[in-house]
Protein backbone atom coordinates (compact mmCIF):
# COMPACT_ATOMS: atom_id res chain seq x y z
CA UNK A 1 0.00 0.00 0.00
CA UNK A 2 1.36 3.19 -1.04
CA UNK A 3 2.63 5.93 2.00
CA UNK A 4 2.88 9.43 1.43
CA UNK A 5 5.02 11.76 3.33
CA UNK A 6 3.65 14.96 4.14
CA UNK A 7 5.20 17.71 6.55
CA UNK A 8 2.03 19.95 8.06
CA UNK A 9 1.90 22.77 10.44
CA UNK A 10 1.17 22.27 14.10
CA UNK A 11 -1.88 24.11 15.81
CA UNK A 12 0.80 26.76 17.12
CA UNK A 13 1.71 27.98 14.15
CA UNK A 14 -0.87 30.06 12.91
CA UNK A 15 -2.43 32.94 14.35
CA UNK A 16 -5.92 33.69 13.88
CA UNK A 17 -6.64 37.27 14.19
CA UNK A 18 -9.39 39.48 13.40
CA UNK A 19 -10.80 37.47 10.67
CA UNK A 20 -7.12 36.40 9.25
CA UNK A 21 -4.30 34.22 9.47
CA UNK A 22 -0.73 34.47 9.34
CA UNK A 23 2.44 32.56 10.78
CA UNK A 24 3.11 33.00 14.15
CA UNK A 25 6.38 35.39 14.30
CA UNK A 26 8.32 33.16 16.98
CA UNK A 27 7.37 30.15 14.37
CA UNK A 28 10.35 27.67 13.92
CA UNK A 29 10.02 24.69 11.05
CA UNK A 30 11.66 22.36 13.55
CA UNK A 31 9.52 22.83 16.36
CA UNK A 32 5.95 24.03 14.76
CA UNK A 33 6.01 21.10 12.21
CA UNK A 34 4.62 17.63 12.64
CA UNK A 35 5.49 14.96 10.06
CA UNK A 36 2.66 12.93 9.13
CA UNK A 37 3.07 9.18 7.00
CA UNK A 38 -0.23 8.50 5.77
CA UNK A 39 -0.69 5.35 4.22
CA UNK A 40 -3.56 4.49 1.53
CA UNK A 41 -4.93 2.23 -1.17
CA UNK A 42 -5.95 4.63 -3.41
CA UNK A 43 -5.28 8.28 -4.67
CA UNK A 44 -7.78 9.99 -2.67
CA UNK A 45 -7.61 11.89 0.68
CA UNK A 46 -10.91 11.98 2.29
CA UNK A 47 -12.87 13.40 4.80
CA UNK A 48 -15.49 12.52 7.83
CA UNK A 49 -18.69 13.53 6.23
CA UNK A 50 -20.10 9.88 5.97
CA UNK A 51 -18.19 8.76 9.08
CA UNK A 52 -18.20 11.74 11.37
CA UNK A 53 -14.93 11.97 13.47
CA UNK A 54 -13.85 8.44 11.89
CA UNK A 55 -13.37 9.42 9.05
CA UNK A 56 -14.90 7.69 5.37
CA UNK A 57 -12.00 5.76 4.35
CA UNK A 58 -11.11 2.67 6.34
CA UNK A 59 -7.85 2.08 4.85
CA UNK A 60 -6.43 5.81 5.15
CA UNK A 61 -4.23 5.39 8.23
CA UNK A 62 -1.29 7.09 9.43
CA UNK A 63 0.93 7.78 11.99
CA UNK A 64 2.31 11.27 13.08
CA UNK A 65 5.83 12.51 14.21
CA UNK A 66 7.67 15.45 15.43
CA UNK A 67 9.55 17.38 12.42
CA UNK A 68 12.24 15.17 12.83
CA UNK A 69 10.33 12.30 11.74
CA UNK A 70 11.31 9.55 13.88
CA UNK A 71 10.31 10.76 17.30
CA UNK A 72 6.60 9.94 18.03
CA UNK A 73 4.58 13.18 18.44
CA UNK A 74 2.52 13.37 21.56
CA UNK A 75 -0.53 14.93 21.01
CA UNK A 76 -3.35 15.96 23.33
CA UNK A 77 -1.64 13.34 25.48
CA UNK A 78 -1.84 10.56 22.86
CA UNK A 79 0.38 9.51 20.02
CA UNK A 80 -1.39 8.76 16.69
CA UNK A 81 -0.02 5.42 15.06
CA UNK A 82 -1.71 3.34 12.46
CA UNK A 83 -4.90 5.15 13.18
CA UNK A 84 -7.49 6.51 10.55
CA UNK A 85 -6.52 9.84 9.82
CA UNK A 86 -9.21 12.37 7.67
CA UNK A 87 -9.73 15.96 6.41
CA UNK A 88 -11.83 17.78 8.82
CA UNK A 89 -12.07 20.95 7.00
CA UNK A 90 -10.84 23.40 4.47
CA UNK A 91 -9.92 26.67 4.77
CA UNK A 92 -9.36 28.68 1.92
CA UNK A 93 -6.86 31.38 2.14
CA UNK A 94 -6.51 34.66 0.36
CA UNK A 95 -2.88 36.72 0.85
CA UNK A 96 -2.02 40.39 0.81
CA UNK A 97 0.11 39.43 -1.92
CA UNK A 98 -2.39 37.59 -4.21
CA UNK A 99 -1.92 34.58 -3.74
CA UNK A 100 -4.30 31.58 -2.77
CA UNK A 101 -3.68 28.71 -1.05
CA UNK A 102 -5.90 25.80 0.71
CA UNK A 103 -5.32 24.68 3.73
CA UNK A 104 -6.58 21.13 5.11
CA UNK A 105 -7.11 19.91 8.90
CA UNK A 106 -6.42 17.18 9.20
CA UNK A 107 -7.19 14.97 12.64
CA UNK A 108 -8.08 11.54 13.71
CA UNK A 109 -10.47 10.66 15.79
CA UNK A 110 -11.39 14.28 17.04
CA UNK A 111 -7.85 14.80 17.75
CA UNK A 112 -6.55 17.90 16.06
CA UNK A 113 -2.85 16.93 14.35
CA UNK A 114 -2.02 20.10 12.40
CA UNK A 115 -2.44 22.25 8.95
CA UNK A 116 -1.98 20.49 5.68
CA UNK A 117 -1.27 23.47 3.09
CA UNK A 118 -1.30 23.37 -1.12
CA UNK A 119 1.96 26.04 -0.41
CA UNK A 120 3.84 27.22 2.12
CA UNK A 121 2.57 30.39 3.40
CA UNK A 122 4.99 33.30 3.78
CA UNK A 123 5.78 35.09 7.16
CA UNK A 124 5.12 38.66 5.69
CA UNK A 125 1.66 37.80 4.18
CA UNK A 126 -1.78 38.00 5.93
CA UNK A 127 -4.07 35.97 4.72
CA UNK A 128 -8.10 36.10 4.56
CA UNK A 129 -10.09 33.11 4.58
CA UNK A 130 -12.95 31.02 4.09
CA UNK A 131 -13.68 27.82 5.48
CA UNK A 132 -15.81 24.99 4.09
CA UNK A 133 -16.50 22.71 7.64
CA UNK A 134 -16.70 19.35 5.87
CA UNK A 135 -14.55 17.29 3.40
CA UNK A 136 -16.80 15.34 1.24
CA UNK A 137 -16.15 11.72 0.00
CA UNK A 138 -12.99 11.97 -3.07
CA UNK A 139 -13.22 15.49 -2.97
CA UNK A 140 -9.75 15.41 -2.15
CA UNK A 141 -8.73 12.86 -5.28
CA UNK A 142 -5.57 13.66 -7.42
CA UNK A 143 -4.62 15.96 -4.61
CA UNK A 144 -2.01 13.95 -3.09
CA UNK A 145 0.53 14.09 -4.93
CA UNK A 146 -0.11 18.62 -5.11
CA UNK A 147 1.16 19.01 -1.55
CA UNK A 148 3.75 21.23 -0.65
CA UNK A 149 7.48 18.66 -0.32
CA UNK A 150 10.08 21.27 -2.00
CA UNK A 151 13.23 22.63 -1.27
CA UNK A 152 11.99 25.55 0.88
CA UNK A 153 12.05 23.98 4.08
CA UNK A 154 9.81 21.72 3.78
CA UNK A 155 11.87 18.38 3.02
CA UNK A 156 14.62 16.76 5.67
CA UNK A 157 17.49 18.11 4.47
CA UNK A 158 19.09 14.66 3.76
CA UNK A 159 18.42 11.33 2.33
CA UNK A 160 20.65 8.99 2.91
CA UNK A 161 21.08 4.99 2.53
CA UNK A 162 21.66 1.94 4.54
CA UNK A 163 25.44 2.91 4.55
CA UNK A 164 24.64 6.15 5.63
CA UNK A 165 25.53 7.74 1.95
CA UNK A 166 23.70 11.32 1.54
CA UNK A 167 21.20 10.71 -1.50
CA UNK A 168 18.89 13.48 -1.70
CA UNK A 169 21.54 15.58 -3.40
CA UNK A 170 24.49 13.80 -5.03
CA UNK A 171 23.26 10.48 -5.83
CA UNK A 172 19.59 11.41 -7.19
CA UNK A 173 19.63 15.01 -7.68
CA UNK A 174 19.04 14.88 -11.97
CA UNK A 175 18.35 11.58 -13.20
CA UNK A 176 16.78 9.92 -16.43
CA UNK A 177 15.41 7.01 -16.16
CA UNK A 178 16.84 4.02 -18.82
CA UNK A 179 13.65 4.14 -20.94
CA UNK A 180 13.13 7.26 -22.41
CA UNK A 181 14.94 7.84 -25.34
CA UNK A 182 17.46 11.23 -26.99
CA UNK A 183 18.28 11.77 -30.10
CA UNK A 184 21.14 10.64 -31.79
CA UNK A 185 22.85 11.12 -35.22
CA UNK A 186 21.50 7.73 -35.65
CA UNK A 187 18.15 8.17 -34.72
CA UNK A 188 16.40 8.01 -31.34
CA UNK A 189 18.50 5.53 -28.78
CA UNK A 190 16.72 4.53 -24.86
CA UNK A 191 19.16 5.93 -22.26
CA UNK A 192 19.76 2.27 -20.97
CA UNK A 193 21.99 1.49 -24.07
CA UNK A 194 24.29 4.59 -24.36
CA UNK A 195 27.51 4.71 -23.74
CA UNK A 196 30.41 7.22 -23.30
CA UNK A 197 31.52 8.62 -26.41
CA UNK A 198 27.99 8.70 -27.94
CA UNK A 199 26.82 11.82 -29.62
CA UNK A 200 23.40 13.37 -28.35
CA UNK A 201 21.70 16.07 -30.09
CA UNK A 202 21.62 19.34 -27.65
CA UNK A 203 19.19 22.38 -27.64
CA UNK A 204 22.02 24.82 -28.33
CA UNK A 205 25.29 23.45 -29.59
CA UNK A 206 24.07 20.39 -32.22
CA UNK A 207 25.61 17.01 -31.69
CA UNK A 208 28.00 16.83 -28.26
CA UNK A 209 29.66 13.56 -27.49
CA UNK A 210 28.81 11.87 -23.65
CA UNK A 211 31.82 12.18 -20.96
CA UNK A 212 30.15 10.13 -18.36
CA UNK A 213 27.39 7.90 -17.64
CA UNK A 214 26.12 6.74 -13.84
CA UNK A 215 23.55 4.66 -13.24
CA UNK A 216 21.96 3.90 -9.43
CA UNK A 217 18.84 1.45 -8.28
CA UNK A 218 16.70 2.18 -5.29
CA UNK A 219 15.17 -0.80 -4.51
CA UNK A 220 10.97 -1.06 -3.17
CA UNK A 221 12.96 -1.21 0.54
CA UNK A 222 14.83 2.10 0.32
CA UNK A 223 11.64 3.31 -1.43
CA UNK A 224 9.29 2.77 1.05
CA UNK A 225 11.67 4.78 3.71
CA UNK A 226 12.38 7.52 1.39
CA UNK A 227 9.49 8.06 -0.41
CA UNK A 228 10.30 11.60 -1.64
CA UNK A 229 13.03 10.36 -4.14
CA UNK A 230 10.47 8.39 -5.78
CA UNK A 231 10.38 9.47 -9.68
CA UNK A 232 7.83 12.50 -11.03
CA UNK A 233 5.66 10.76 -14.08
CA UNK A 234 4.68 13.04 -16.69
CA UNK A 235 1.99 11.88 -18.93
CA UNK A 236 1.99 12.14 -22.55
CA UNK A 237 0.86 15.72 -23.63
CA UNK A 238 1.53 16.86 -19.91
CA UNK A 239 3.90 20.00 -20.31
CA UNK A 240 2.01 20.75 -23.99
CA UNK A 241 1.22 19.06 -26.78
CA UNK A 242 4.19 16.42 -27.82
CA UNK A 243 5.85 17.15 -24.43
CA UNK A 244 6.12 14.22 -23.86
CA UNK A 245 5.33 12.52 -26.27
CA UNK A 246 4.91 9.61 -24.45
CA UNK A 247 4.90 9.05 -20.44
CA UNK A 248 8.19 9.79 -19.01
CA UNK A 249 10.18 9.91 -15.26
CA UNK A 250 12.92 11.97 -13.95
CA UNK A 251 13.74 12.12 -10.40
CA UNK A 252 12.31 15.11 -7.93
CA UNK A 253 14.69 17.95 -8.60
CA UNK A 254 15.74 17.04 -12.29
CA UNK A 255 14.61 20.21 -13.93
CA UNK A 256 12.82 20.85 -17.26
CA UNK A 257 13.12 23.60 -19.59
CA UNK A 258 10.16 25.93 -19.48
CA UNK A 259 9.17 28.60 -21.99
CA UNK A 260 5.75 30.17 -21.80
CA UNK A 261 4.32 33.50 -21.23
CA UNK A 262 3.51 32.90 -17.82
CA UNK A 263 7.33 32.09 -17.03
CA UNK A 264 8.21 35.35 -19.01
CA UNK A 265 5.71 37.74 -16.80
CA UNK A 266 6.47 35.91 -13.41
CA UNK A 267 10.53 35.54 -14.26
CA UNK A 268 11.15 38.48 -16.59
CA UNK A 269 12.91 36.27 -18.81
CA UNK A 270 12.97 33.87 -21.58
CA UNK A 271 13.30 29.81 -21.07
CA UNK A 272 14.17 28.87 -17.58
CA UNK A 273 15.06 25.16 -16.07
CA UNK A 274 12.09 24.20 -13.42
CA UNK A 275 12.59 21.03 -11.09
CA UNK A 276 9.91 18.80 -11.78
CA UNK A 277 8.79 18.46 -8.62
CA UNK A 278 7.93 21.95 -8.59
CA UNK A 279 5.51 21.28 -12.01
CA UNK A 280 3.63 18.39 -10.38
CA UNK A 281 -0.27 18.93 -10.58
CA UNK A 282 -1.50 15.81 -9.20
CA UNK A 283 -3.26 14.16 -12.52
CA UNK A 284 -0.89 14.56 -15.51
CA UNK A 285 2.08 15.29 -13.43
CA UNK A 286 2.74 13.02 -9.95
CA UNK A 287 4.97 11.24 -8.41
CA UNK A 288 5.29 7.57 -8.23
CA UNK A 289 4.78 6.17 -4.58
CA UNK A 290 3.83 2.71 -5.40
CA UNK A 291 7.68 1.38 -4.32
CA UNK A 292 8.28 -0.27 -7.66
CA UNK A 293 12.06 -0.24 -7.64
CA UNK A 294 13.72 2.60 -10.10
CA UNK A 295 17.14 3.00 -11.66
CA UNK A 296 18.32 6.63 -12.32
CA UNK A 297 20.63 7.39 -15.36
CA UNK A 298 22.75 10.90 -15.09
CA UNK A 299 24.20 12.29 -18.51
CA UNK A 300 27.29 14.12 -18.36
CA UNK A 301 28.55 16.65 -21.28
CA UNK A 302 32.03 18.65 -21.43
CA UNK A 303 29.71 21.79 -20.40
CA UNK A 304 25.72 21.60 -18.86
CA UNK A 305 23.21 20.66 -21.47
CA UNK A 306 19.81 20.86 -22.09
CA UNK A 307 18.82 17.74 -24.27
CA UNK A 308 15.53 16.81 -25.74
CA UNK A 309 14.47 13.61 -24.26
CA UNK A 310 11.09 11.90 -25.18
CA UNK A 311 10.29 15.16 -27.24
CA UNK A 312 10.75 17.36 -23.59
CA UNK A 313 13.57 19.46 -23.08
CA UNK A 314 15.80 18.90 -20.06
CA UNK A 315 18.82 19.19 -18.24
CA UNK A 316 21.88 17.35 -17.84
CA UNK A 317 24.01 16.52 -14.90
CA UNK A 318 25.33 19.69 -13.39
CA UNK A 319 28.07 18.69 -10.73
CA UNK A 320 27.45 21.58 -8.22
CA UNK A 321 29.65 22.40 -5.12
CA UNK A 322 26.25 20.97 -3.56
CA UNK A 323 25.77 18.00 -5.81
CA UNK A 324 29.41 16.51 -5.18
CA UNK A 325 29.61 17.35 -1.81
CA UNK A 326 26.89 14.69 -0.75
CA UNK A 327 27.62 12.55 -3.63
CA UNK A 328 28.96 8.76 -2.50
CA UNK A 329 32.63 8.70 -3.02
CA UNK A 330 33.17 6.14 -5.86
CA UNK A 331 30.87 9.01 -8.03
CA UNK A 332 33.17 11.72 -7.34
CA UNK A 333 36.21 9.54 -7.95
CA UNK A 334 35.15 8.64 -11.46
CA UNK A 335 34.35 12.72 -12.00
CA UNK A 336 37.73 13.91 -10.95
CA UNK A 337 39.62 11.08 -13.41
CA UNK A 338 37.28 12.74 -16.22
CA UNK A 339 37.58 16.49 -14.90
CA UNK A 340 40.47 17.09 -12.58
CA UNK A 341 39.94 20.90 -12.11
CA UNK A 342 36.76 19.57 -9.40
CA UNK A 343 39.39 18.03 -7.32
CA UNK A 344 40.71 21.50 -7.11
CA UNK A 345 37.52 23.58 -6.91
CA UNK A 346 34.31 22.15 -6.90
CA UNK A 347 32.43 25.34 -9.08
CA UNK A 348 34.68 24.14 -12.07
CA UNK A 349 32.73 22.81 -14.14
CA UNK A 350 30.83 26.00 -14.71
CA UNK A 351 27.12 27.92 -14.36
CA UNK A 352 24.26 26.07 -15.55
CA UNK A 353 23.30 26.91 -19.54
CA UNK A 354 19.87 28.36 -18.53
CA UNK A 355 18.82 30.10 -15.52
CA UNK A 356 17.05 27.69 -12.76
CA UNK A 357 14.33 28.37 -10.28
CA UNK A 358 13.04 26.45 -7.01
CA UNK A 359 10.60 24.20 -6.39
CA UNK A 360 8.63 26.78 -5.04
CA UNK A 361 8.97 29.31 -7.59
CA UNK A 362 7.92 26.53 -10.20
CA UNK A 363 4.59 26.27 -8.76
CA UNK A 364 3.83 29.41 -9.71
CA UNK A 365 3.91 28.10 -13.12
CA UNK A 366 0.56 25.88 -12.85
CA UNK A 367 -1.29 29.06 -11.76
Amino acid sequence: MPTFTYFVYAPAALDFFNGTIRLDPDYDPEEDRRVVELSDDDNTLDGDFTNNERGTDRDQRGTVFESDGTTPARISGQYISDDRIYAESRLTLTGSDGSVIEVYTLESDGVFIGYLPTSPLLSNVDYSYTVSNVINDDELSGRYFDQYQGDDGTDPGEYTDDNGTPLIEGAVVVCFTPNSQVTTPEGARRIRDLEVGDRILTRDRGYQPLRWIYRRTLTRAFLDDNPHLAPVVFEKDSLGPGCPKRRMKVSPHHRMLIQSQLSEMLFAGGAILAPAKGLINGTQAYQDTSGVPVSYVHLLFDQHEVIEVDGVFAESYHPTERVLSTSEAALREELYQIFPDLQRDLDAYGPTCYPAISVREARLLKA
